[in-house]
């Protein structure tokens, strides 16, 4: 019997487990497909003003940053059940807020840390 119960802990284990590696996957996918469509349009030599970009994302940034004079970096977060899910999305804001660059889950680089 007791046998049973352990066999029964184990399978129940298991499928958790499954299924949690299952919605990693679909939110990892889900923050891979956002930079993506942001990847295209600069890859295509093209740009997004920051209301272009919250509607082809279908959301509002998390957070949002001035690290820099001229700079502007927003942050989508997707979390997971292991880990959190991050796509920066870069602009310049000489003249409009114009996307310039987007990265997925790196630390943002020297040139967008904020100066101390």
């Amino acid at each position: 019997m007791g046998k049973l119960i352990l066999g029964g802990a184990v399978c129940v284990a298991a499928v958790v487990a499954i299924l949690l590696a299952i919605q990693e996957q679909q939110i990892r996918l889900a923050s891979e497909s956002a930079h993506e469509k942001l990847e295209e349009v600069i890859a295509a030599g093209g740009t997004l003003t920051d209301a272009e970009v919250h509607q082809r994302l279908g959301r509002d940034p998390d957070e949002v940053r001035r690290p820099a004079k001229h700079r502007l970096v927003e942050e989508y977060h997707w979390s997971g059940n292991f880990r959190t899910y991050t796509v920066y999305a870069y602009y310049s804001t000489a003249a409009a807020k114009l996307l310039s660059a987007v990265s997925i889950n790196q630390t943002m680089p020297d040139w967008e840390q904020a100066d101390e």
